[in-house]
């Protein structure tokens, strides 16, 4: 998880190149079929490409919707609209949103006044992040703050859900078959706005962003995350996700896309005292 960390960290910032200069409509199918072609090629070399059991198929369906579906089209397309660093802040609140899950909608924790004071003191905090004038480049901060969080929502759903089907099997071929999937779905949708790209305006910025979106974000972390999910908690891998926005945030600035601000600053520590608190 802690190589993961630094791995996710710089995607925020290297993810938001790429998604400012593709479309949503063409980054997000290209991302999953070239991320998709990797995990074949994994899969061979593993002699693991075959059809996963019948059993198998209805769980597997239902991550791929959650964690690469819904989870990447909002995260994409709301990482072109906000800032990398205030995309960063908003995903930190992972650890707090897979324990309400797990109070309120799986049932299987209950919630101390204690826990849900922190939580309510990590809603200020993220307020005071969203409401934050730090970002130098996005193009619409509210909507891509909006979207974000959304797709927040359901990469949580997809935490609670991926601890339990990743101790029934191999995380990189649970991997590797959700991917594929998801490349599969999003295909139709690439083909349609295809024929819409300038290619010609595309820079290296660009095409970095979307490399790295590719091999690093899209294949090695989910790799990393799946074997983790298996040998961990899902709020122990959430308490190092949350990390990712000091890391990300640090990038940003030195990237220029960021610049600090008091209630930048006030907010974020607020929520990564209140993650750090519920999780102790």
């Amino acid at each position: 998880m802690i190589l993961q960390t630094l791995l996710m960290a710089p995607s925020y910032v290297f993810g938001n190149n790429a998604a400012v200069a593709f479309h949503p409509g063409v980054l997000i199918p290209l991302r999953a079929l070239l991320a998709a072609l990797l995990f074949l090629m994994l899969l061979k070399l593993r002699n693991q490409l075959h059809l996963p059991p019948k059993s198998l198929w209805k769980p597997l369906l239902r991550l791929t919707l959650l964690g690469i579906t819904l989870n990447q089209t909002f995260f994409l397309t709301g990482l072109r609209y906000t800032s990398p660093a205030h995309s960063a802040i908003i995903y930190s609140l992972t650890p707090l949103t897979v324990l309400a899950l797990a109070a309120w909608w799986f049932k299987t924790e209950t919630l101390s006044w204690n826990k849900t004071l922190w939580i309510i003191i990590a809603i200020i905090g993220t307020i005071l992040v969203l409401l934050s004038k730090a970002s130098k480049t996005a193009l619409n901060p509210i909507l891509g703050n909006i979207l974000t969080f959304i797709g927040l929502i359901f990469w949580s759903f997809f935490m609670s859900y991926a601890r339990i089907l990743s101790q029934k099997i191999d995380p990189i071929y649970m991997t590797a078959v959700m991917v594929c999937l998801g490349a599969l779905f999003f295909l139709p949708i690439g083909l349609f706005f295809l024929p819409q790209v300038q290619w010609d305006n595309l820079g290296a910025d660009a095409w970095f962003g979307l490399g790295y979106l590719v091999v690093v974000n899209g294949t090695l972390a989910y790799l990393l995350l799946n074997y983790a999910l298996s040998k961990l908690h899902a709020s122990q891998v959430a308490l190092y996700i949350n990390t990712q926005p000091v890391l990300a945030t640090l990038i940003s600035i030195v990237f220029g896309k960021t610049s600090l601000t008091l209630s930048f600053v006030i907010g974020a520590f607020l929520v990564l005292l209140a993650v750090w608190k519920v999780n102790r």
